[in-house]
């Protein structure tokens, strides 16, 4: 029987992703520094804009799936299949924690073309727009993999554990994002 530590195609397939998840998650957040340690004042100041606890909530949610991913590379088909839906349930009501911060920036009139964004300086819509861009490529892959573990624990199939093994590696760039994004935006004032 084939296992995920030998094949080889399917570790490179994943090693390969990763590398561009990683890429793209790390270009951002290395623009954030930049801007944030040599921007203007306003893009220092624009921090001030998020409250903690949503961004906590979303993590905390993450975090929990995460740990059920990781407990899940080695359990049984049964319990592999309740511990795949509880996990997509988790990273969809993580997706609704982002969209829920979403819609009290938009209601703020932080979004693009808002009332309040409008009026604020460069520096702080570069800080927004770098928020936007990293969020939505994060509330992307949480939708596509929470997609992937329903689908994976809806499925009839005998390699269970191999799936759960590679959607655990796959995993890993969102869970690295989204603690970048707390970091980045929720604590560095």
């Amino acid at each position: 029987m084939e296992t995920f530590s030998t094949s080889p195609a399917l570790k490179l397939k994943l090693t390969i992703f990763n590398f561009f998840a990683f890429l793209l998650f790390n270009s951002l957040f290395a623009v954030f520094v930049y801007y944030k340690l040599f921007g203007g004042a306003g893009f220092t100041m624009a921090s001030g804009y998020f409250e903690i606890m949503p961004g906590a909530i979303g993590l905390l949610f993450l975090c929990i799936a995460v740990a059920l991913a990781y407990l899940n590379t080695s359990h049984k088909i049964a319990q592999t299949r309740a511990i795949n839906i509880s996990i997509s349930m988790l990273l969809f009501a993580f997706i609704l924690s982002q969209l829920n911060i979403w819609f009290a920036k938009i209601n703020d009139g932080l979004f693009f073309s808002g009332s309040i964004l409008n009026t604020l300086s460069i520096d702080d819509k570069v800080y927004f727009t770098i928020y936007y861009f990293v969020s939505s490529f994060q509330i992307l892959y949480a939708l596509v993999i929470g997609l992937l573990y329903l689908l994976t624990g809806l499925k009839n199939t005998t390699h269970l554990t191999i799936h759960s093994q590679a959607l655990f590696q796959v995993f890993k760039p969102l869970f690295f994002a989204a603690c970048g994004i707390f970091v980045l935006f929720y604590l560095w004032n």
